[in-house]
């Protein structure tokens, strides 16, 4: 996700502004502490945190200062304990939780059900400004680990097609997606952009 991050860093329209990051169900956050490899990065990011667990986002936040201390300069992070249920009953999303030029989610659609996905993916896309780009993560039905993840770690999911994310993503006003897997072919993500003007 940080080459992703990075490329969409490069491709904004306005160069002056830092790119403004939303991790949804973001847990713990690694991939930020990687996200921030270097000073100047600290300006190139601007990063928000959602997750309704306090102690996810607390390791978060903790790493994160860790971070910054090495660094030697603050990191713009923002943490927002809240779930994606309150941004579906939300009138004014874009005042609760931003808007944001980059988004992505890598562990929550997994466990939704089509009509829930389809509708956070709604709520997300309402959050993405013109011209960006949103990450969905999703474990894909040929993911070669599913029997023991389900029969050895009762880790259960909604596995997805390719087909499935496009009939998730179909309805999203003007946007443009596409689908990819990650090396192992365990994971698929939706590729979603907004149009710009």
């Amino acid at each position: 996700i940080v080459d992703v991050v990075d490329e969409s860093y490069r491709d904004r329209t306005d160069p002056s502004r830092p790119l403004r990051v939303l991790s949804v169900a973001c847990g713990p956050a690694w991939e930020v502490r990687d996200l921030f490899s270097k000073p100047e990065d600290t300006g190139r990011f601007h990063c928000t945190l959602l997750d309704q667990d306090e102690e996810a986002l607390g390791e978060a936040e903790q790493a994160i200062r860790i971070v910054g201390a090495r660094l030697g300069s603050p990191i713009h992070v923002k943490f927002l304990r809240d779930s994606v249920r309150t941004m579906l009953m939300s009138k004014d999303i874009a005042a609760q939780f931003g808007r944001h030029d980059f988004i992505y989610s890598m562990g929550l659609f997994d466990y939704l059900t089509a009509p829930v996905a389809r509708s956070v993916l709604s709520r997300l896309y309402e959050l993405l400004e013109p011209g960006g780009r949103m990450i969905i993560g999703n474990f894909h039905v040929e993911n070669p680990t599913r029997l023991y993840m389900e029969y050895w770690m009762d880790w259960v999911l909604l596995y997805r097609h390719e087909d499935d994310f496009h009939a998730l993503a179909r309805d999203l006003p003007g946007a443009t997606f596409t689908t990819f897997r990650e090396e192992t072919r365990s994971q698929m993500f939706l590729d979603v952009r907004k149009p710009r003007g």
